[in-house]
């Protein structure tokens, strides 16, 4: 009777976020966080650091503006969760349509095989790992960003998240990494695809995807489609948000003679 959706939207309110899921502390570990979180560039420990606006310095970093960003994550995070149920619920609906073709399929194999003596078809594997699922829609903010040592190894910031904040075995950790690193690409293919032209799905692209996910692949779907919903539903605001600024801006220069 688990609800993580539930779990991790407390954690979020209650602002515990950043306790568990903590990033490494910066006196005292060996990792330095690098990349750009909400235009807060971590990439040093020290005041060399900067904000950046459309590739532009504006102003040195200070440790408040990296709280910001990481409360910023916590919350892009939390609006992630909002399409957890939605999808599920429809990929459940494909699955059961599937099954029932299959089965289907199946019979018909079976009452022709002792005529024909041809093979069944075999069943196919389309698992969703939730547990996997929601963490990583949870840390799908944090995709990018990355930690390096003193000799200059590096480790993405998820990994270390889930293997030292949150204490998940090295599998776990592996298949959230894996999976946060193939989602940009499965969105790529999945918007390069049209339908109606074949010559715009690329074999090689996708299977070197599914060679890196295996049996994630179907949660790795399903969290690429979350990320590719809410950026859409954020391209929609800010062209609603321009919209309504234009047309303020012209509504006042009417009115002035």
């Amino acid at each position: 009777n688990a609800r993580p959706c539930v779990a991790l939207k407390l954690i979020t309110e209650l602002k515990l976020a950043g306790c568990v899921f903590e990033f490494p502390h910066c006196n005292s570990s060996d990792l330095v966080v690098q990349g750009n979180l909400h235009g807060v560039e971590f990439c040093s420990n020290s005041a060399s650091a900067t904000v950046t606006e459309e590739d532009t310095v504006t102003a040195t970093v200070t440790e408040e503006d990296r709280k910001r960003a990481r409360e910023m994550s916590w919350e892009e995070a939390t609006e992630l969760l909002k399409y957890c149920a939605p999808v599920i619920e429809s990929f459940g609906e494909c699955m059961n349509a599937w099954n029932q073709a299959t089965k289907t399929t199946m019979a018909m194999a079976t009452a022709t095989a002792t005529v024909t003596q041809t093979p069944q078809p075999e069943t196919s594997t389309c698992s969703l790992d939730h547990r996997i699922f929601y963490l990583s829609t949870f840390l799908h903010p944090l995709r990018n960003m990355i930690c390096v040592d003193a000799k200059g190894k590096e480790v993405s910031l998820v990994s270390f998240i889930v293997r030292e904040s949150i204490k998940y075995p090295n599998r776990d950790t592996l298949a959230i990494t894996t999976l946060l690193r193939c989602i940009d690409e499965i969105r790529s293919i999945l918007l390069c695809y049209d339908p109606g032209d074949e010559a715009t799905f690329c074999r090689l692209r996708t299977g070197l995807v599914l060679r890196s996910l295996k049996d994630l692949w179907v949660t790795a779907l399903l969290v690429a489609a979350i990320a590719e919903m809410h950026a859409r539903e954020l391209d929609t605001l800010h062209s609603n948000v321009d919209s309504n600024a234009s047309g303020s801006g012209s509504g006042s220069g009417n009115g002035v003679e």
